[in-house]
């Protein structure tokens, strides 16, 4: 497997978690998130331990990445952002 459908997979999966999302939801959601078919999907969620799954979230702790970072804090204004 790709590291770009990894990453997808696990970004997908975190955000059902997040949002509570049902595992009929997770199932599909992770398939159109990653573009991979449903047996993809299973390989990938048995295969996956519970501590490769927390040092991805560890090392990927900004659930939108980076943007929050790069406002002015000073300002409630988004024209600030550095796209």
């Amino acid at each position: 497997m790709k590291a770009e459908t990894k990453r997808k997979l696990f970004e997908a999966w975190q955000y059902c978690d997040d949002y509570d999302k049902s595992t009929e939801f997770m199932l599909q959601y992770m398939q159109d998130v990653a573009k991979v078919d449903l047996d993809c999907v299973i390989s990938f969620l048995q295969k996956t331990t519970d501590e490769a799954r927390l040092n991805f979230n560890r090392s990927n702790s900004d659930p939108y990445g980076g943007l929050g970072s790069e406002m002015d804090t000073n300002s409630m204004n988004y024209n600030n952002l550095k796209l």
